[in-house]
C-alpha cells in the first residue's frame, strides 16, 4: 500500500538514503531542508529514478516557524500518514557562560521546540490515515551522555526529544498515533567514512584497520550502515510489526548502548 510521508533535514546523508528508500517503496513524499538548491537537486534525482512517485519540496528553517507555513499548507491540502523528524544538528558548546546560555537557548529553537511546533500543526494532516506514526531521527547520546563538554548540547537536546516523544504517545497515542526514536550511533555515512579516511592517511593505517578499531568496542565488532539505519526507520515507520510499539528509543550501533532501561 502506497502512503505520502513528510521527512524534515531530507538532504543529509541518512535523509537522502531514507527518501531513496521510500520512493523505491512506492510512497510519495514531502522533503524539506534548508538549503533550496540541495532540496531541489534531491526532489529532481528521486523523480528522475523514480517517476511514479510524486515529491513536494520546501526549504525551510526549522527554527523559524514563519518558513515552515507552505509545508503545512501542502500537508494539510494532501494529507499524510507520517513524519520522519530528523531535527538539525545540535551546535557545539561554547565555554563562556553567557554564550553557553545564548546557544543552547538557539539550539532548543532549532533542534527541539520549532521541530515539535511543525510536527504539532501536522497531526491533523494525519487525521483520516491509518497508519499515524512519527519517526524522531536522534542519536545514542539520547540514552548515554557523551563525556566531552564541547558536546552538552547534543546530550540535553536529544534527552530533550526523549521527553517529547514519550509525552506525545500519551496525549496523542489515544487518537492512534504512535511516536517512537531511532537513535544511530557511529554510522558509516559518506561524511563519516571520509572522516576515517583522512585519521588512516594521518596515522599512516590503513582505512580497514582504523575501521577495525572503531568497531571494536562494539559486540557485533561493525558500526552501523547507513541502509541498517535507513530501514530500522522504515520499520517501525510503516511496518505492520511495528503497530503496537510506540514511545520507545530504538538504538542502532552495534550494541555499544546496552542499558537495562
Amino acid at each position: 500500500m502506497s502512503y505520502r510521508f513528510l521527512v524534515t533535514c531530507a538532504t543529509g546523508d541518512i535523509g537522502k538514503e531514507l527518501c531513496l528508500h521510500l520512493a523505491t517503496k512506492g510512497h510519495d513524499l514531502i522533503i524539506t531542508a534548508r538549503d533550496n538548491e540541495k532540496i531541489k537537486a534531491l526532489h529532481d534525482n528521486i523523480v528522475r529514478q523514480f517517476p511514479q512517485c510524486k515529491v513536494d519540496y520546501f526549504s525551510a528553517d526549522l527554527g523559524k516557524p514563519e518558513t515552515m507555513v507552505e509545508i503545512i499548507a501542502q500537508a494539510k491540502s494532501l494529507g499524510i500518514d507520517g513524519v520522519v523528524l530528523m531535527p538539525p544538528r545540535p551546535p557545539m558548546m561554547p565555554f563562556e557562560p553567557m554564550e553557553q546560555f545564548n546557544t543552547l537557548n538557539k539550539a532548543m529553537q532549532d533542534c527541539v521546540s520549532g521541530p515539535r511546533y511543525l510536527l504539532q500543526q501536522l497531526f491533523p494532516c494525519m487525521e483520516k490515515s491509518d497508519l499515524k506514526s512519527v519517526i524522531v531521527v536522534s542519536g545514542t547520546s539520547s540514552k548515554q551522555a557523551i563525556s566531552n563538554p564541547d558536546w552538552e548540547a547534543f546530550n540535553e537536546v536529544r534527552m530533550a526529544w526523549v521527553g517529547c516523544v514519550k509525552s506525545l504517545a500519551d496525549t496523542q497515542g489515544p487518537n492512534g498515533f504512535r511516536f517512537n526514536t531511532v537513535s544511530p550511533g557511529q554510522v558509516l555515512t559518506p561524511t563519516y567514512v571520509k572522516k576515517l579516511e583522512r585519521e588512516a592517511d594521518t596515522m599512516t593505517k590503513q582505512y580497514e584497520e582504523v575501521l577495525r578499531e572503531k568497531a571494536a568496542s562494539t559486540p557485533l565488532r561493525k558500526l552501523a550502515s547507513i541502509q541498517g539505519v535507513v530501514k530500522t526507520i522504515y520499520f517501525f515507520l510503516k511496518s505492520t510489526g511495528a503497530n503496537e510499539i510506540t514511545a520507545n528509543n530504538i538504538h542502532v550501533d552495534g550494541g555499544t548502548i546496552r542499558p537495562y532501561y
